[in-house]
């Protein structure tokens, strides 16, 4: 899978970018089979400057599959927390579109073996 980094206030640090590598390339096993060019946008960042504390690190994630956008956001307290946050929701989404593509390749099937 390919993608592009986007840092918003924030500098990008060799452990921060091998963060987000291995997380993307752990999502690589749901879009294996799909024979198109599988894309991902991530933009991590600060809300704001100014705040110390808090809820203050932003990941966004949107993945682009055939006749689908699938995106997942996150806001949390550390940089690592947010993106595992939206890991998470990534697999489940990844999991859901890859479980209906193949029962979408089945009912096919069916119907092609009705027509035989």
């Amino acid at each position: 899978m390919k993608f592009s980094i986007k840092i918003t206030n924030l500098e990008l640090t060799p452990g921060i970018s091998s963060h987000i590598e291995k997380t993307i390339n752990s999502l690589d096993k749901f879009v294996q089979n799909i024979n198109f060019a599988v894309f991902a946008k991530v933009e991590i960042g600060r809300t704001s400057q100014h705040h110390k504390l808090g809820k203050i690190y932003r990941t966004e994630v949107q993945i682009h599959l055939p006749g689908k956008l699938i995106r997942s956001e996150a806001i949390a307290e550390t940089i690592f927390e947010s993106i595992n946050e939206v890991r998470d929701e990534l697999q489940q989404e990844l999991k859901q579109y890859k479980e209906r593509k193949i029962t979408e390749n089945k009912k096919g099937v069916r119907k092609f073996k009705k027509i035989i």
